[in-house]
């Protein structure tokens, strides 16, 4: 499946995406968590984004907790099997993608029901891709512990589809899974950082990144993948393969800071279909949230004359700015040039 938007520290697991949010949990709660994790093994995390606990995005995620961070594209692979099992209606595999542990103390009946549920949405939406499939890595105390819990993402109009794994098991083993309303599908949800209007960044501070390109036809093969790359990594990485270079002028043009229209957003980009685009995601370590450049080269829903670029808490929250080309030809350009970019040693696998 199609991935632009993430980030194996990727973003804002982007990865996808802005510093942490972070709060504390309280007793109670935990206690709660505690005892339905005992009742209903398969629902070892509840995502309750109202409630107080720690949040963080791998878009913006920091060197502090990279080892916490199981591979993406392991967990991505373990998450596809479960899609394929329950779109075959196969639940003594899914059961079986459970540690041993957990899968003893799953009924069948239970798992089926919840293939039941999420097979009524792939009939009517189709399985996730793109920026619908987003990592995250969360945080929950466990006495005076705190535990870490990898997350992958699949994202439907109104329900989150919530793959959870925990290195105990590592990223083979499927340690929950959990179908619950997407908190910011409603309207009305707003970010919790203010915005900024002054678009100056310093890349001497730039943590992490994500670039993703698609054709509308897959002509171009960019090393095992056939029309579409995607390229991410730390500041190192950034440095080494010489993208620091087309980013100077690109963060530096940025700086203009004008722009012909700004507006919350708390749904995904809406790039259309048959659509020809390069994106870039930038996390900071001195930014409450991380930076997105959208430029669309040919078909898709936005209008070739502008350049999405967009300040996110998450994917799909956050203040989004359409920029006209005609006033930033160095975005266009060196955005343009990175497709040409010798960088296959950097491409990913499973983009």
């Amino acid at each position: 499946m199609e991935n632009p938007r993430g980030f194996s520290i990727r973003f804002l697991f982007a990865k996808l995406r802005a510093q942490p949010t972070q709060q504390l949990i309280h007793r109670d709660v935990v206690q709660h968590y505690q005892t339905q994790m005992k009742k209903h093994p398969i629902i070892l995390i509840i995502l309750i984004f109202a409630l107080n606990f720690n949040l963080f995005s791998q878009n913006t995620i920091t060197e502090k907790y990279s080892d916490k961070i199981l591979q993406e594209s392991k967990l991505r692979i373990a998450t596809d099997k479960a899609i394929k099992y329950i779109k075959t209606n196969n639940s003594d595999s899914l059961i079986a993608s459970f540690p041993k542990t957990m899968s003893s103390s799953i009924s069948k009946s239970q798992i089926s029901q919840l293939i039941q549920k999420i097979n009524g949405l792939i009939d009517s939406e189709g399985i996730p891709k793109e920026d619908n499939i987003q990592p995250a890595l969360k945080a929950l105390p466990r006495g005076n512990d705190t535990l870490f819990v990898n997350q992958i993402y699949y994202r439907f109009k109104n329900k989150v589809l919530i793959f959870s794994f925990l290195q105990e098991f590592g990223p083979n083993k499927i340690a929950g899974m959990n179908l619950i309303d997407d908190p910011f599908s409603g309207n009305g949800v707003e970010p919790d950082f203010k915005s900024s209007e002054k678009f100056e960044y310093n890349l001497d501070k730039l943590t992490n990144f994500r670039i993703y390109y698609k054709q509308i036809k897959p002509i171009t093969k960019f090393k095992n993948n056939l029309g579409v790359f995607a390229i991410e990594g730390n500041n190192g990485i950034f440095k080494e393969s010489g993208l620091s270079e087309k980013f100077e002028p690109i963060i530096k043009e940025l700086s203009k800071s004008k722009f012909e229209k700004k507006e919350i957003f708390n749904q995904l980009l809406d790039r259309g279909d048959n659509v020809e685009f390069i994106q870039a995601e930038l996390g900071f370590e001195n930014k409450d949230y991380g930076i997105f450049l959208y430029l669309p080269i040919k078909g898709g829903k936005i209008s070739m004359d502008n350049i999405i670029f967009q300040q996110r808490q998450f994917a799909n929250l956050g203040y989004q700015y359409t920029l006209l080309k005609e006033n930033y030809p160095k975005i266009v350009r060196y955005l343009t040039e990175i497709i040409e970019m010798d960088l296959e040693k950097y491409y990913l696998i499973n983009p």
